[in-house]
C-alpha cells in the first residue's frame, strides 16, 4: 500500500471517530434511541455539516466517502446505538457527503 494512501485512510477514520465521540458526548445512546429530540437533531445537523466540510477540504472521492461512512457506522455501533439508529444516521451522513455544494 502506498504510504500516502495509508495516511489518507487513517485521516478519514480518525475524523469519523471524532464525529462519533462528539455526537455520543452530546447525545448518549439511550437519549439518541428514545426519540428525535431537538438536541439530537441539532447534534446530527452539526455532525453532517462537519463531515461535508471535511469532504470539501480533503476532496474525498467515492472511496473516501465510503470509508468515512463505514468508519462512522462502526463507531456508532461500538458506542452502543441501536441498529436502526446506526443505519439511519449512516445513510443520512452518506447522502450529505454525496450532495454537491
Amino acid at each position: 500500500m502506498n504510504i500516502f494512501a495509508k495516511l489518507f485512510r487513517q485521516d478519514i477514520e480518525a475524523f469519523a471517530q471524532v464525529l462519533v465521540a462528539d455526537l455520543a458526548k452530546r447525545c448518549p445512546p439511550p437519549d439518541g434511541q428514545a426519540r428525535q429530540s431537538k438536541r439530537l437533531a441539532a447534534a446530527l445537523e452539526e455532525t453532517y455539516l462537519r463531515a461535508a466540510k471535511f469532504r470539501r477540504e480533503r476532496r474525498l472521492g467515492l472511496l473516501g466517502k465510503a470509508r468515512l461512512g463505514n468508519a462512522f457506522k462502526w463507531g456508532l455501533k461500538e458506542r452502543g446505538y441501536t441498529e436502526a439508529f446506526v443505519e439511519t444516521r449512516t445513510r443520512e451522513l452518506v447522502l450529505r457527503l454525496a450532495q454537491k455544494q
